[in-house]
């Protein structure tokens, strides 16, 4: 065989040695900001605790669903919970939700005798619930 005819194949083996022990490029850290927590999500409240926030919140958002004043509305019971995602534990058929844990509240109130809950996020965004808890 030809001295010619050995040349490329030699080169290209080399190449190929070459770059295949070369070190793998480390990828560049990104940086993560810590999880928000609860109180981080109350625009000016003093945090998820802040328990008059929590009840405007809810006896605000029965009123408006329930069509009542929220002088009609009394807060019975205040839990915090983390949802499963974006619905607030109160899903809705048709629609889509972010799967992503939500932390909130669950607050029963009582409107003319009877009572609902109202499942909120931390930022005081809501809904009255009316599945079965």
């Amino acid at each position: 065989m030809n001295r010619k005819h050995l040349f490329v194949p030699i080169v290209m083996a080399v190449a190929l040695l070459i770059t295949a022990c070369a070190p793998l490029a480390t990828p560049t850290p990104t940086p993560t900001m810590p999880p928000l927590k609860p109180q981080d999500l109350i625009p000016g409240q003093s945090g998820p605790k802040d328990i008059e926030a929590i009840e405007q919140a809810a006896q605000t958002i029965a009123s408006e669903e329930l069509g009542v004043s929220p002088d009609e509305v009394t807060v019975m019971a205040i839990e915090e919970v983390q949802w499963s995602d974006s619905s607030l534990g109160c899903p809705q058929p048709g629609y889509m939700y972010a799967q992503v844990i939500t932390p909130g509240y669950k607050i029963l109130v009582k409107v003319k005798g009877q009572e609902y809950a109202v499942h909120t996020d931390a930022r005081g965004r809501g809904v009255v619930c009316l599945n079965k808890d």
